[in-house]
């Protein structure tokens, strides 16, 4: 296939560097995977541990984007939630926590990309976590997901 290939014009040497970034890219995909840095689209669920997240939290819950002082994605998704929390007149509450400020908190919550979205039930129990920005869609659902029947979901 080699010698095919640099029959055509492509060298034998490009040939073999393609093959080593495509090895190195999913060697690298298959890394974070285990390492649960990439995650299914959506929200994980969770056990319901407890938090000492200390944040506001409203009557259904609490989003809160956790990351870091430099984080542009961070910012656009903090500003995403608090668009949709506010749709909810108070029930759920949009807040960010900078790792920078909150020593040991990235650690206490398996902490691995910024933004890392927390949701908090009306207990300050962890309900779910996304790793990652989110889209408008991804905003609506996470609200959605602590306050169905302030956005209209499920209706």
């Amino acid at each position: 296939m080699i010698a095919r290939s640099v029959r055509h014009g492509v060298p034998e040497r490009v040939v073999v560097l393609l093959v080593v970034l495509a090895v190195a890219a999913v060697l690298g995909l298959l890394s974070r995977w285990c390492d649960r840095r990439v995650e299914r689209r959506g929200f994980e669920t969770s056990s319901g541990a407890g938090s000492s997240l200390d944040v506001p939290v409203g009557p259904q819950g609490a989003v809160v984007v956790i990351g870091t002082a430099a984080c542009a994605t961070c910012a656009r998704t903090l500003s995403l939630l608090q668009r949709h929390a506010g749709r909810t007149n108070g029930a759920v509450v949009a807040s960010y926590l900078r790792v920078e400020d909150e020593p040991g908190l990235a650690e206490e919550l398996g902490v691995r990309t910024a933004p890392t979205v927390i949701l908090l039930g009306p207990s300050r129990t962890i309900v779910g976590r996304h790793d990652g920005g989110l889209d408008t869609a991804g905003a609506e659902r996470a609200v959605s997901a602590l306050a169905p029947a302030a956005l209209g979901v499920g209706q």
